[in-house]
């Protein structure tokens, strides 16, 4: 009994190893996406700081759908969310289900700057529709205007 349970647990740990990480498990995946949020680290200047100590990060298949739900509180932000694939949808849904327009997009990511009057969750939807890559990672970021 006790070798079948040992054996058991090997073949688990061989099976868990050979599994590619998902990016949020996987640090070498969101150093690759840090790098792609950079730029945008400094864009809005000192007035900005993260709202959250790190990237949401994900990773979904072509034809796949996955959403980041952010807790905001009142104030201005700005929003942004990178694949390192071919072809991303994003959409941000505010918390009276209203969809908030994208201040610039492309097929590769997305940035809102919106300002959130109540507190609520803020969805990030994103839909990897007919991308041609089979398995694309993502990154979302919000920034915060200080006060």
């Amino acid at each position: 009994m006790r070798r079948a349970i040992y054996t058991g647990l090997a073949l688990s740990v061989l099976l868990v190893s050979t599994v590619r990480a998902a990016p949020q498990e996987d640090p070498s995946r969101q150093m690759v996406m840090a790098e792609r949020l950079q730029p945008f680290d400094s864009a809005g200047g000192d007035d900005w700081e993260p709202a959250f100590p790190f990237p949401f990060y994900r990773d979904a298949a072509s034809g796949e759908s996955d959403a980041v739900t952010l807790s905001l509180t009142p104030g201005a932000y700005m929003i942004v969310t990178l694949c390192n694939c071919q072809t991303m949808e994003v959409t941000l849904v505010g918390p009276g289900g209203t969809t908030i327009q994208p201040v610039r997009s492309s097929d590769q990511g997305a940035m809102y700057s919106l300002d959130a009057p109540v507190a609520g969750p803020y969805l990030v939807g994103i839909d990897m529709g007919d991308c041609a890559d089979k398995t694309c990672d993502i990154a979302v970021k919000a920034y915060r205007k200080k006060k």
